[in-house]
């Protein structure tokens, strides 16, 4: 007799909104069927305990969460939290950038503006490859340093130069600028300064004599 493998199991957390009805139905579930897996949401489930204690057992459970952060939803900010402490393989969804936690912004995340064929085309990237790589986090793929400005995403050097300038112009005149940098390192390697040329380039940008 042919051995079947068990599909991975993917938990999916949201809120409980029926706007959200059609972005589970056609863009999550009908891509986790085509990924591989097989996915719930806890009102598709029937169960005795109580919700809390039923959603935490899932989470434990699944191979794979997926977490839609629209809205900045409490509950399912706090969810999303557990599951992170369990080690589990967590995929983020927002229909908005500015929904997710800045503290979040480095692990992978799919931004759909409400756009189901979006969601579908990159939720599909991620599934597959979480799958793949079951012991791996996603947040791995992401570079080893993330830069902001002003809480702008930095993606290349030359989007740096281009916002570094913007923001120190009138150099040599009396100017005041509200510049804020931020850095995050994901990973857990520790990096030495001197390479970290992005630094230089801002710090020789905004010098004034």
């Amino acid at each position: 007799m042919e051995k079947t493998t068990p599909k991975p199991f993917v938990f999916v957390l949201m809120p409980f909104n029926e706007k959200f009805n059609d972005i589970y139905e056609f863009g999550i579930k009908a891509t986790c069927k085509e990924a591989g897996a097989y996915c719930e949401r806890v009102d598709e489930q029937i169960f005795e305990e109580r919700i809390l204690d039923h959603i935490y057992n899932q989470i434990v459970k699944a191979d794979i969460i997926i977490a839609d952060m629209t809205d900045r939803n409490p509950n399912v900010f706090y969810e999303t939290g557990y599951a992170h402490a369990l080690g589990k393989s967590v995929i983020l969804l927002t229909q908005k950038t500015e929904d997710i936690p800045f503290d979040l912004k480095h692990y992978v995340h799919i931004i759909y503006s409400g756009k189901i064929v979006e969601l579908t085309k990159e939720l599909k990237k991620s599934i597959k490859w979480s799958i793949q790589h079951p012991k791996e986090s996603l947040s791995i793929i992401k570079p080893a340093l993330q830069y902001y400005i002003n809480g702008n995403l930095v993606k290349n050097d030359e989007d740096f130069i281009i916002i570094a300038n913007r923001a120190s112009m009138g150099i040599g005149y009396e100017f005041e600028t509200n510049l804020q940098l931020d850095i995050f390192n994901p990973s857990d390697r520790i990096i030495n300064g001197k390479r970290m040329p992005k630094l230089r380039i801002l710090e020789k940008l905004l010098m004034v004599d």
